[in-house]
């Protein structure tokens, strides 16, 4: 093994840039990914979603024709390697141990077996795939998920066959088509996530994913072989483009330094990039906390350098409330007890609220065994277990502060101690050097291997726990011998070896018995009518008796092993042809199952026609729930469907009686994708969206006994709207035959007629946007109108958007401009506007947003905003905003406006062009329907734009261009010289006209020096008014025409609305007004500078300052 130390990953990392472009880098070990893939293994144990046994009959050609009939084949959780790792692709390899089940390899002609044996996970059979990692994203909670799909396994390879190749490629071969048809639900593994749920600089938005083995991992001699990483190179909004592709230069990240106690101290890194560690602030990495991990499990921080970039250490550990039986894995014996411990993630023993156990091919409670209140689980007896082997999973409930948890083992309990592969065997000693024999022993203790009975040959040493029976050259002489070969470990178990050295003429029925009782009788014959004159002789090759009629009677004391029944035509002492009958001992009564469907039923509950027609909208999301209803019988008395049955019900379409695809779990999709092929799926769990109704309530269902099994599934579509489209359901029984709902002819439950129903058409009035005053003032329009916002600078508003068919499900942001190849779409959540584009301008208003999402973790209790505003907007502004929850409701989204006075102007930057757009936003309703809006302020040329939103439909535009109104702001600072007027007057008559001498002056920059020119008289002034001034100009009234700001009185008054206008307005009410006192709408008080003198007719200049 190479060493990979924390200090040699620093001392490469100190070299430079590492991430190649990319924001960010994450790397996973295998060991720690390995463990989350067995938990989720074993947690689908309980959730139907498991990986199903296979059974199946393989036909092989060769010299003779033979065939290989698989039962029951079960396979342990997957495990990767990347002894085969590419930086090319994310290719690994894939290896499931087979765990249980039967291979018979027979003749075809003849049906005689080649071999038989029972599987058990210790013999070491394996299947092995090259898988490619897949990202799949979720369009609802916007994950991008790294998960591997053994429905997409490539080059299976099993070692079933043993040493015969041509056997395995079949078996393989068999096999890798049987995976390709999985449901989702079963064959997609999850390894890790990472959410693209934000919008700031370090949010990431997409990634792609490669496979890396250790250094030195790729030899098979090494300690680490196989050892490896899955890396996820991420593009985060702060990176313009996609980075380049990685190649095989790149360094291993995952440090090999150890615990004390031997355990790898780091199983996961994140590097990212040196440019972007501006972004970095208080600590906070948002790239950081989007890696998630399926399985309650988290990334803990255990180190963090900056070499060059930023580089943190950690491990992939499971949270506390992660829980855990222990042990998760093992196996008994029929009648043998094991105690299990429930732990929370920090290992704690806790007492479990309740525990069962269900065998997954079990038809009654009694094969199942049983489990106390303590967690001592007893494997049923030799009398009741029914199973050579059988996976039985012991689950503990568990329940903390009103949220239930469960937590999961798998045991495999065996009939017989000891196995031995393969029991019974054939070889032809004239072309076989040897037979290959392995044994398990639950208590691992070494095998003692012995020949029993006449020696045909020898024993040879061939690995832990195997042996090779290599035939003597005098065992030829005879057409048929048996050899008889005994394992013992803990106990004895026996095989028999048959010696074949010439065509077995006879055809001797039964050819192979598999469970003959100790005492029990078997007729055996042969029906070849081969000489049918000449005498037949019996003979028995091992233990046991056999009449002169062919009645085999098996010794009192048998337990296991085999005898063979050989039957021969004899004349003159003769042997002209014989035949044999192949019989396994085995006390084992198999478990009762059921023989006969008495109904089968699938429906819509409460749906008219007897529940056989529904309709659902098909926009993906909306589920609509079926009920299927198996009752099975057996001569009258009702048998349950097993967990593997239960497994298999599935939907198939009428019209080509094809599987409907299932979605690939719960966590992984809660819809199907607009990108998604299919146009039906279905679910076992319902999703967060309103289900569709389809007529009244359900009756209540009538008592079930204990054959009736009565599930539901949910139905997804995209179908086109009208579409009309029959269903049926089907499962398959353990025996293997496949039972239908139509299978009972045209009764109500067989098939159910489903209707993608019309989509709504949203317009402006499904909707309300509701302005709520939050803070300064009321809110209301006011008489005379506005005066809540001129007279208040200062003010926050809930703009609250509302679905009038009901609340928003999810919201999420989109960006405002059409997608560009590889480049990031930039993505505001809030927007900036200043009264006018003025350097002077001081009056801002800015916004937030409030959406809570049920399926998210934590509440949201502060308003948030887009990140690009710090630099622009004083962070005091931001920090920290709670949400007023007495103005906000739970399905509504909430655009919050902020309006402030002092927030001076920025010219175009990067930072201000994003924000500069409207906000567009993507939420679903609780039936799972699309809206699509964009949120204004109002056109800058309307008055109070800024204090006012709006909303519309939004649709993409086909072009990389602002709209319209959004370039009218980003054009910078307008030109304002020349807009506008100061209306001045010597006094006002009795209706507050003006009187006397008037005159005006234009807004330009600069100082108007009255008696000067043309400029107005001097000393004459009492009164002033603004007509469609600009905001932000700042106007000086003083007492000297040499305009000095300390002479008798200086006043200063500054504009704040787009376009200004007042009434009249006497000069000297401005003495002693506060600073920042709104004299007019759209006019505050600057300076308020007095010294002494008249004020009234002393007007001798103006100051202008735009």
């Amino acid at each position: 093994m190479t060493a990979n130390s924390l200090e040699e990953v620093l001392q490469r990392l100190r070299a430079g840039n590492v991430t190649q472009g990319w924001g960010a880098v994450c790397a996973f070990s295998r060991l720690r990914l390995n463990r989350l893939l067995e938990q989720q293994y074993i947690e689908r144990l309980d959730e139907l979603r498991f990986i199903p046994s296979f059974s199946g009959t393989v036909t092989h050609q060769g010299l003779t024709v033979t065939h290989s009939r698989l039962t029951a084949v079960e396979f342990g959780a997957p495990r990767l390697s990347f002894s085969t790792a590419s930086m090319d692709n994310s290719r690994a390899r894939l290896t499931m141990n087979i765990i249980g089940g039967r291979c018979t390899h027979a003749s075809s002609i003849s049906q005689s077996p080649v071999s038989s044996h029972l599987i058990t996970e210790a013999m070491g059979f394996t299947l092995e795939m090259d898988i490619d990692l897949a990202l799949v994203t979720g369009e609802v909670d916007r994950r991008g998920r790294v998960v591997l799909d053994l429905a997409e396994g490539a080059s299976l390879r099993c070692n079933l066959g043993g040493d015969e190749e041509q056997v395995s490629k079949d078996l393989s071969q068999a096999l890798e088509q049987w995976f390709k048809a999985l449901p989702k639900h079963c064959s997609v593994f999850e390894l890790g996530m990472i959410d693209f749920d934000g919008y700031s600089a370090l949010t990431p938005v997409r990634f792609i994913i490669r496979t890396q083995a250790a250094p030195g991992a790729k030899l098979a001699s090494a300690a680490n072989y196989g050892d490896g990483a899955v890396l996820t190179f991420i593009q985060l909004v702060a990176n313009d483009d996609l980075g380049d592709a990685p190649d095989d230069r790149f360094p291993f990240l995952i440090p090999s330094d150890t615990e004390a106690d031997g355990r790898d101290r780091y199983s996961a890194v994140l590097v990212l990039d040196q440019a972007l560690l501006e972004h970095v602030s208080d600590e906070r990495l948002d790239v950081l906390a989007s890696v998630l991990f399926p399985g309650s499990h988290a990334f803990k921080e255990l180190a963090r350098h900056t070499p060059h970039d930023l580089a943190v250490f950690g491990s992939i550990d499971p949270l506390r409330t992660t829980f855990t039986l222990e042990p998760a894995i093992g196996t008994l014996r029929a009648g043998q007890s094991q105690k299990f411990v429930l732990r929370d993630g920090t290992g704690k023993a806790l007492e479990a609220k309740a525990w069962r156990a269900v065998g997954l091919r079990s038809h009654t409670a009694a094969s199942q065994g049983s489990i106390d209140a303590a967690g001592l689980y007893k494997a049923a007896s030799e009398a009741q277990v029914g199973h050579d082997s059988l996976t039985v999973l012991v689950t503990a409930d568990y329940e903390e502060a009103g949220v239930k948890y469960s937590a999961s083992a798998r045991l495999q309990v065996f009939f017989e101690g000891l196995e031995i592969a393969p029991r019974i065997a054939t070889c032809l000693p004239s072309r076989q050097s040897a037979i290959r024999l392995t044994a398990a022993d639950p208590a691992a203790k070494p095998i003692d291997w012995t020949l029993h009975g006449t020696r045909h040959g020898e024993l040879l040493e061939a690995g832990d726990n195997q042996v090779a029976f290599r035939a003597s050259a005098a065992s030829r002489r005879r057409s048929l011998n048996v050899q008889h070969i005994q394992a013992r470990a803990s106990e004895a178990s026996n095989a028999a070896v048959l010696l074949l050295n010439g065509q077995q003429a006879l055809a001797v029925t039964p050819g192979y018995v598999p469970r003959v009782k100790a005492g029990a009788t078997v007729q055996v014959q042969d029906n070849s009518g081969l000489l049918p004159g000449v005498a037949r002789r019996w003979r028995v090759e091992g233990e046991g008796t056999v009449d002169a009629e062919g009645r085999f009677t098996a010794p009192a004391n048998a337990r296991t092993g085999s005898s063979v029944v050989v039957c021969e035509v004899v004349r003159n002492g003769v042997v002209l042809g014989s035949g044999y009958s192949l019989l396994q001992y085995s006390q084992l009564t198999e478990e009762e199952t059921w023989d006969t469907v008495q109904s089968f039923k699938l429906l819509v509950p409460g749906g008219p026609q007897d529940g056989s027609v529904g309709g659902l909208l098909p926009n993906g999301y909306q589920p609509m729930k079926l009920e299927m209803v198996v009752e099975t019988h057996k001569g009258g008395k009702p048998i349950a469907l097993s967990e593997e049955e239960r497994g298999t019900l599935g939907l198939y379409h009428r019209a080509s009686n094809a599987a409907v695809g299932t979605l690939p779990g719960k966590t992984i999709h809660e819809g199907i994708s607009p990108d998604d092929p299919q146009l039906w799926r279905t679910n076992l769990l319902a999703n967060r969206f309103q289900a569709a109704i389809n007529g009244g309530a359900a009756p209540a269902p009538a008592q079930d006994d204990e054959g009736t099994y009565r599930t539901e599934l949910w139905l997804h579509s995209r179908a086109a709207v009208g579409t009309i489209t029959p269903f049926y359901a089907r499962f398959q029984a353990d025996s293997g035959a496949w039972h239908s709902s139509t299978d009972q002819g045209a009764t109500a439950g067989g098939v159910v007629q489903v209707t993608a129903r019309t989509l709504p058409e949203f317009t402006a009035a499904d909707y309300t946007f509701e302005r709520v005053r939050v803070d300064g003032g009321v809110g209301n329009e006011g008489d005379p109108p506005n005066d809540d916002f001129d007279f208040h600078p200062r003010t926050v508003d809930y703009w609250k958007l509302k679905y009038t068919g009901g609340g928003f499900e999810t919201c999420e942001f989109l960006p405002v401009e059409a997608p560009v190849p590889q480049k990031i779409r930039i993505t505001n959540t809030s927007m900036l506007r200043w009264e006018i584009e003025s350097k002077k301008e001081i009056m801002t208003s800015f916004t937030g947003y409030i959406f809570r999402d049920s399926k998210k973790p934590g509440v949201q209790t502060k308003v948030l905003f887009d990140e690009s505003l710090a630099g622009l907007v004083n962070s005091s502004y931001m920090k920290d905003v709670a949400i007023d929850e007495n103005f906000f409701e739970v399905g509504s989204l909430v655009i919050s406006n902020h309006r402030y006075d002092d927030i001076d102007f920025k010219f175009v930057s990067d930072k201000r062009k994003k924000v500069l757009r409207s906000l567009a936003v993507l939420m679903r309703d609780r039936q799972g329907n699309a809206h699509s809006r964009r949120i204004s302020f109002a056109p800058a040329s309307a008055n109070r734009h800024r204090d006012k939103l709006s909303h519309t439909l939004f649709t993409p535009p086909p072009e990389i261009l602002p709209p319209a109104a959004e370039l009218e702001h980003a054009v910078g600072v307008p030109d304002t010289e020349s807009n506008g007027r100061i209306e001045l007057a010597q006094k006002l008559d009795q209706n507050g006209a003006p009187d006397g001498y008037t005159t005006s002056v234009e807004i330009k920059n600069g100082y108007v020096k009255f008696g000067s020119d043309d400029n107005p008289k001097n000393d004459v002034i009492s009164y002033i008014k603004m007509d469609n001034v600009p905001s932000a100009v700042q106007i000086g009234l003083t007492s000297e025409r040499a305009g000095d700001h300390d002479g008798d009185w200086y006043f200063a008054m500054r504009t704040t609305n787009y376009r200004t206008s007042t009434g009249w307005i006497e000069i000297k009410s401005l003495k002693g007004r506060p600073v920042g006192d709104i004299v007019r709408a759209g006019l505050r008080m600057e300076v308020v500078n007095y010294d002494h003198g008249n004020i009234e007719g002393k007007l001798s200049g103006i100051y202008i300052d735009l």
